[in-house]
């Protein structure tokens, strides 16, 4: 019976893939435009946002610490908004020293 069972839900599931999938679909530009981060004009207007600035990814922050720096923001969007506050090209925009 259980044999059975399995059977007929494992061949449900490959006649049925795509079974409620279309309507809920979301392509990454509609993602990406609903939570887009600010642009700052400056780094005083993004440490209203972020103290301590924002760092692309978390090894980028992590080499902030390391190098006698607060640890910034992690935040992919955050950053890409605002890499032209990067100077030194450390993916790390705004950095603030201890």
């Amino acid at each position: 019976m259980k044999k059975r069972l399995v059977a007929v839900l494992v061949a449900g599931l490959i006649a049925f893939p795509m079974v409620g999938t279309s309507s809920a679909h979301v392509t990454r530009s509609d993602a990406a435009s609903s939570t887009a981060a600010p642009s700052y004009g400056n780094c005083t207007q993004l440490h209203h946002r972020w103290r301590y600035g924002v760092a692309k990814t978390r090894r980028a922050a992590r080499r902030q610490v390391n190098t006698g720096h607060y640890r910034p923001h992690v935040s992919r969007a955050g950053y890409l908004a605002n890499d032209h506050l990067d100077a030194d090209n450390d993916l790390t925009a705004c950095e603030v020293s201890l």
